[in-house]
């Protein structure tokens, strides 16, 4: 299990919902880098994923995304997680910086996001099958 879902699971368990229910947004912050990171998603790799409308639930491990739905459960609301908040989170990387500018000021790219965080939340809360 990723370093980061563990800490979640840990936080959970340990000072139950409404604790973590604060602390969600700081925690989904550090998701979305890590994130950003194991999908190496670069600058590059951005432009390439716009232009073919690349799936970002699709290319996740599925161990990962079950991992991804069972800290979904635990956090519960996710609205908070837009494109904003995931540039605004990126943006303090600087190994992120030149993502969050494009993702800024690339209309097409901003949208891509927000479609892919809507996936992610669809697929999130969806039932699993078994």
């Amino acid at each position: 299990m990723p370093e980061y879902l563990d800490k979640i699971r840990q936080v959970a368990d340990i000072f139950g919902r409404g604790l973590l229910l604060q602390m969600a947004p700081r925690m989904v912050s550090s998701l979305v880098i890590d994130l950003f990171d194991e999908l190496k998603l670069d600058k590059a790799q951005i432009q390439h994923d716009v232009t073919d409308n690349r799936s970002l639930w699709d290319a996740l491990p599925p161990d990962q995304q079950e991992q991804l739905r069972t800290a979904a459960q635990k956090l519960g609301d996710l609205d908070f997680l837009t494109a904003d908040f995931v540039i605004q989170s990126i943006k303090k990387e600087p190994r992120h910086a030149q993502v969050a500018s494009l993702l800024l000021n690339w209309p097409e790219a901003n949208e891509w996001l927000a479609r892919q965080l809507d996936e992610l939340k669809t697929q999130a809360y969806a039932p699993t099958a078994g």
